[in-house]
């Protein structure tokens, strides 16, 4: 097989020891998402000392609330994951964007 026909070989996003700009603003992008779903689960957690001052919570009940937040937030990414592998990637973005909205 020459490497004109390997499908493999035609996709590979280095070619001559360079990375394509896809690959790039790819990566970019994904860090980013990564870095944004990271803050959203730490805001929780950087709220605790204002909810235990002004709500007047207990240690204990403080870590029931980070618990419950991370079992909520792990049981949605289950339910999206699932969403997203039953329909077709358009449908799926229209429905999340329309679950965001709502």
């Amino acid at each position: 097989m020459t490497a004109e026909a390997d499908p493999i070989r035609q996709s590979d996003p280095v070619s001559h020891g360079r990375v394509s700009t896809e690959a790039i603003l790819l990566l970019g992008f994904m860090w980013f998402a990564y870095f944004l779903n990271y803050c959203d689960r730490q805001a929780v957690f950087a709220m605790f000392p204002s909810l235990q001052s002004d709500l007047g919570m207990t240690d204990q009940q403080l870590g029931l609330t980070g618990a419950y937040f991370l079992w909520v937030y792990a049981l949605h990414d289950k339910f999206e994951l699932s969403q997203s592998n039953a329909d077709s990637m358009p449908r799926f973005i229209y429905k999340a964007a329309l679950r965001l909205v709502c």
